[in-house]
């Protein structure tokens, strides 16, 4: 999949467009196929705080999309469902 990773140098300087491989969910989580994300004062957080040792992240603490894979343990949700990712909900 296309995503845009942050890595290495902080700030907005460590952003980039890549290939990476598409994740797999793993128990109680699901994968979202997204259809709109922005960046908010989280993101610029941890972009500017990261050391530059860390794994890269993806971006995207407010998005909305539809769920693509769901992985063992999940109830209550379906691939197909519309969801609103919200950090601060949980």
């Amino acid at each position: 999949m296309r995503a845009v990773v942050h890595e290495g140098a902080k700030g907005t300087d460590g952003l980039r467009l890549t290939e990476t491989a598409e994740p797999v969910p793993g128990s109680g989580e699901v994968r979202v196929g997204l259809r709109a994300a922005g960046l908010n004062h989280r993101d610029l957080f941890l972009m500017d705080s990261r050391r530059g040792d860390e794994p890269a992240f993806i971006p995207g603490s407010d998005s909305v999309g539809v769920v693509a894979a769901v992985g063992d343990g999940v109830s209550g949700i379906r691939v197909g469902d519309e969801v609103v990712i919200n950090p601060s909900l949980g």
